[in-house]
């Protein structure tokens, strides 16, 4: 009788597993370990394949071919073909199996993917979503956390819904790139939360497979605060603390910016200097705290009969510095001064008193006063203190003789 080691017709790499199960079925033993156990099931796995297969090559008309040759010889010696089909069924199920236990790992590795980006989304100070076809499918905790919002409340939402709608433009900007193929670098917009509040978000988004389909998987934080410091920081470099007004840096930088368009487009442009009368006094007899309380209550009229585009600054103690673009003759200028010195002229009450003040103001006009912002406001300061001399409450022109400074 012919015989057949089952380790010729096995792969070098299961050797080591299929001779421990076979020593352990020697032994009587259950194989009730892991490996044991893993091991038994694999056998089985093959060898049930390849009963599958020997059963279809029977199919083809082959059953009376075996039987012939069973009866051709004597025992049970096989025929060559047969054996050929039965090491082909038994390789084709090894290599079966094999491809089942990669599926089972991928799987495995899948599942154990999943995982860890649920673990990381839960447990992310990140706000992280998924939108797919403008939708939210996904959304973690801490989004949840920001935006107020439930699973409920969310599920199937617009995602501009939560944008305000002037800043809806920035992020469907964003994601058309996305959806390019181009990179997304962070940027801002504004939400509106539940409960009305406006928060600034900062946001990238990236393109990815969803349930086979594309989507935008995007990460965002609440900078809100981060704005609003800087906002801080910022009116600290370019205003004044008191009033709210911008500062000498920043008038000279718009004065600068102005003379170059006008002298680009040759056209003129006026410079006033106003010094408030007795502000010393004011000071001295009521104290600090209202003296500051004048200086943002002039401060805060004199913005509401000005231009929108005309710049006031405050240069120091009571000295306050007006920019009035395209504003190139005397008479305009002196229409603006006129409103200027009667909306100071209006008393001030101050817990139930009255408080009156004057100022004086001198003007400097381009380019025949200064063709360049330094000269403009030296000549305009020189005609403030002439408006000074001669009785306050009044303005003067910048001339560079005295006696031809025009009369209020």
């Amino acid at each position: 009788m012919r015989t057949h080691r089952w380790s010729l017709l096995t792969f070098p790499s299961d050797l080591d597993p299929m001779g421990l199960e076979v020593k352990t079925l020697k032994r009587g033993s259950t194989g009730t370990s892991r490996r044991s156990t893993g091991a038994f099931r694999e056998l089985a796995v093959i060898l049930i394949v390849a009963l599958l297969t020997f059963i279809v090559a029977s199919s083809v008309n082959l059953t009376e071919e075996i039987l012939r040759a069973f009866r051709r010889y004597e025992g049970l010696q096989v025929d060559e073909l047969v054996s050929v089909i039965i090491v082909l069924a038994l390789a084709f199920a090894i290599f079966s199996f094999r491809r089942w236990r990669e599926l089972n790992a991928e799987m495995a590795e899948r599942r154990q993917a999943e995982v860890m980006f649920k673990t990381l989304s839960d447990s992310s100070p990140i706000g992280i979503y998924i939108v797919q076809g403008g939708k939210f499918q996904f959304v973690n905790p801490q989004f949840r956390k920001v935006t107020g919002l439930s699973d409920g409340e969310l599920a199937g939402r617009d995602s501009l819904d939560l944008v305000l709608p002037e800043d809806r433009c920035i992020v469907r900007d964003n994601a058309i790139k996305m959806l390019k193929g181009q990179q997304s670098s962070p940027y801002e917009f504004r939400v509106m939360l539940k409960g009305g509040q406006i928060r600034w978000i900062m946001e990238t988004v990236a393109s990815i497979q969803y349930r086979g389909k594309q989507a935008a998987l995007g990460n965002f934080m609440d900078v809100t605060e981060n704005k609003e410091a800087h906002e801080i920081i910022e009116g600290m470099a370019y205003r004044d603390p008191l009033t709210g007004l911008p500062n000498r840096l920043v008038f000279n930088d718009r004065l600068t910016m102005a003379l170059a368009l006008a002298q680009r487009n040759r056209q003129g442009l006026s410079v006033m200097f106003l010094d408030l009368d007795r502000f010393k006094h004011v000071n001295d007899t009521l104290g600090h705290t209202v003296g500051d309380r004048l200086l943002c209550d002039v401060a805060a009229r004199l913005q509401g009969i000005l231009r929108k585009s005309d710049t006031i600054a405050r240069m120091g103690g009571d000295e306050l510095m007006l920019l009035m673009p395209d504003v190139a003759r005397q008479e305009d200028a002196a229409v603006i001064a006129r409103k200027i010195l009667e909306a100071v002229r209006t008393p001030f009450l101050y817990d139930g008193y009255e408080l009156r003040v004057t100022t004086s103001i001198g003007i400097a006009i381009f380019p025949d006063d200064g063709e360049d912002a330094e000269s403009l406001m030296r000549n305009a300061d020189t005609a403030m203190y002439r408006a000074k001399e001669l009785g306050r409450d009044n303005f003067r022109y910048y001339s560079p003789v005295t006696s031809l400074s025009a009369p209020a």
